[in-house]
Parts: C-alpha cells; structure tokens; sequence
C-alpha cells in the first residue's frame, strides 16, 4: 500500500479549502466558496476511489479469477475421469456442474441436499480459496479505508470551523457512503466467485472410494488439515534450520492446495502440532505425500519422507509411514496406532527422520488422524 497518496491528499485538502497555518496573531482565513469546497471533495474522491481500485478491487478480481479457471479445469479432469471408470452418473453431474458455473460463475455457499456427491466433494477447497480471497480484500480495504477517512474528518472538522456547515455536512455524507461501501458490516454473503464473498471453512473430502467406512465416519482431529488457512496451527522446526517450509498452491492434490517442505542442504525438517486425542485408543494416520529428488545425506541410507507420529511422546505400534525417496506423484499413505496414558501426541510430515537428514523436496496433503476406537491392548 502506498502511504504518499495520503500524504498528498492532506496537504492538498489546505489549499482548496483556504486552510492555512498562519502565525497565531494574524486572522483566520476567509470560509471557502461552496464550489472549491464540492471541487475539492470530487477530486480527492475520484483519487481514493482509484486507490482502492489499485489496492483492493482489481486483487480481489485477480484472485477470483485464477479461482474460477482452476475450478473449471478440475472439473474438465473430473468429468474425463469418471467417464474413463464408466461411471456414467457421475460423469454427467459434473458436467451439469460445469454448465451451472459457467452460467452463473457462482460456488453455493452451502451445498443442497439434491446435489450429487461427485460434485459436493469438489467445492470445499475452491470456497476457502474465495474465502481467504474475501478476507484479504477487507483487510486492506480497512487499511485504505482508514487512511481516506482520515483526510474526509480532517476536511470536515475544518469547514464546521469555518462556518461552513452544508459542505461539512456533505464531506460527512461522504464518509458515511465510502464506509458503507468500502467496509461494508455484514459479509457473510453467497460464496462467488465474481461477488462478496463470505470465508467458509474448508471440509476434509475422503478419498475416491479408498477408505474405509470408519475412517469416512471419524472427524479429522488435525487443525487446518488441508492448509487452506497457511501454516495456521502448524509449527515447523529442523535440527539445524537449513530447511524452508511454504503452501504451495500450485501442486494441488483433489484440488486442496499442498505444504511444501524444501532441504537444499542435508537436513531432517518437519511440520507439526499437538493432537488431542484419548487414552488408550486407536487411531488411523493418513496423508498424500509427493517428492522430488529426495535423498538421503548418506548413500544407501533408509530414511525418507514421512507421515510421523510422537516425535517425544511413547506410542505403541509403528511410529512413521514407510520412507519415501527419490521422485514420485501423490502416493496416500497410512498407518494405525495407539495412545498409552496420555491422550495427547504430536504427529506431523517430515522430509528426514530423527539423525537421517535429507536433501530434496516433498510435498504433503490431506492429512486426517480419525479416532478408530478403543485400544483393548494397551
């Protein structure tokens, strides 16, 4: 955000209303004319109006509109997808889908019970990509916002000083419309792409078919499981540091933007947070993992990129999904364990495990821990 524009807005408001800084003997200037007072108020919103177009509307379109091309392009894999299984129904309502967008640009905020599951499991993660949308454009329009308003009171204050009261009164009008415009009170609108969106949580879609009933049934216990909301509620930490972390919003999985962990040099890098769950019970570990040229410090090393559970917690059963290395697409992973005394364990994605570093990148999604049950062995 550029703060000259405000900065130049105030001190050419002096000017055009007559406002000066006179030393304390001499008088106080002549009221301006209503015509300077209207002039001025027209121009200084003309130049906020462009500013907001800069800083918050053409941003907001930006965005929107990578959205509606993503959204429209997985449905066109989508619908080549089902038809390649043979599965007629879902082929043709994704393709109703496609048309509905097409013609209305818009993503329900909520989905109807009549809408078919092949289409209700694609919306979740393009309605939290409209949503964070959505949030940045108010944030900075409040920014924006705050700093032409300022310049309005400061107009205002002055010509109430002045005896002017109906062109303060309309600079007031003014400040009420762009606040009523700008920062409107209530968002929570239809999720669209081409509107005023409202931010909506994400939900965690299962897999095509792949996983069991249980594991559809259970709530994911992980915060931010598909990082629609950044790194929020993940803490990213390495032995020594070397070790960057990002959301990337490019390699997607099902749509769900993915977290990228990079190791240019040998290093062992994870994400992770504390879940909290029982004692004593069973739970099932699942993600997606993908990787690129992910090697070992030490040729002929066993470690690689992993799902990891209890990093400093005791867990019965295996504590890490099978390394991976090297370079591989989206490959689901999962494992089951169990809680002793404590409910609580930390469980995140690692490219390296404990004293086996790494170099080379991976790429982690859709991670869900479902409780299965209670542990009859402990």
């Amino acid at each position: 955000m550029k703060t000259s524009i405000s900065i130049l807005c105030t001190a050419a408001l002096l000017p055009l209303l007559n406002i000066t800084a006179p030393a304390q003997e001499n008088p106080a200037p002549a009221a301006p004319s209503a015509p300077a007072a209207r002039q001025w108020l027209a121009a200084t919103d003309a130049q906020w109006q462009a500013v907001f177009k800069r800083d918050v509307t053409d941003p907001y379109d930006a965005e929107c509109g990578k959205v509606k091309v993503l959204y429209l392009n997985f449905l066109d894999d989508a619908i080549t997808k089902a038809s390649k299984a043979g599965d007629l129904d879902g082929a043709l309502a994704l393709r109703n889908e496609q048309k509905r967008f097409g013609d209305t640009q818009v993503i329900p905020d909520q989905d109807e019970a009549g809408d078919a599951a092949a289409v209700k499991r694609f919306r979740p993660p393009f309605r939290a990509q409209i949503g964070k949308a959505n949030l940045d454009k108010v944030a900075h329009a409040k920014i924006v916002h705050a700093k032409y308003d300022q310049v309005l009171a400061i107009g205002q204050t002055q010509l109430t000083k002045q005896g002017r009261l109906d062109d303060a009164m309309a600079v007031k009008n003014r400040r009420d419309a762009v606040a009523a415009a700008w920062v409107p009170t209530n968002t929570a609108k239809a999720v669209a792409v081409a509107g005023e969106p409202a931010a909506q949580p994400a939900v965690a879609a299962p897999g095509e078919g792949d996983a069991p009933e249980h594991e559809e049934k259970g709530r994911n216990l992980f915060k931010n499981s598909n990082f629609e909301h950044g790194t929020d509620d993940w803490e990213f930490a390495g032995f020594s540091k070397k070790g960057k972390m990002m959301i990337d919003r490019n390699a997607l999985h099902d749509g769900k933007p993915s977290l990228r962990i990079d190791n240019a040099e040998s290093e062992h890098s994870f994400v992770r947070q504390t879940v909290v769950g029982k004692p004593h019970t069973r739970y099932r570990f699942t993600g997606y993992i993908k990787t690129k040229n992910a090697e070992p410090a030490t040729k002929g090393g066993k470690q690689g990129v992993v799902l990891l559970i209890g990093f400093t917690t005791p867990i019965t059963g295996t504590k890490n999904t099978p390394p991976i290395q090297k370079t591989n697409p989206w490959r689901k992973v999962s494992f089951d364990f169990a809680t002793l005394d404590k409910g609580e364990f930390p469980a995140g994605a690692s490219l390296g495990m404990y004293n086996g570093p790494m170099t080379g990148t991976a790429w982690f999604s859709e991670l869900s821990v479902v409780e299965l049950g209670r542990n009859a062995q402990n």
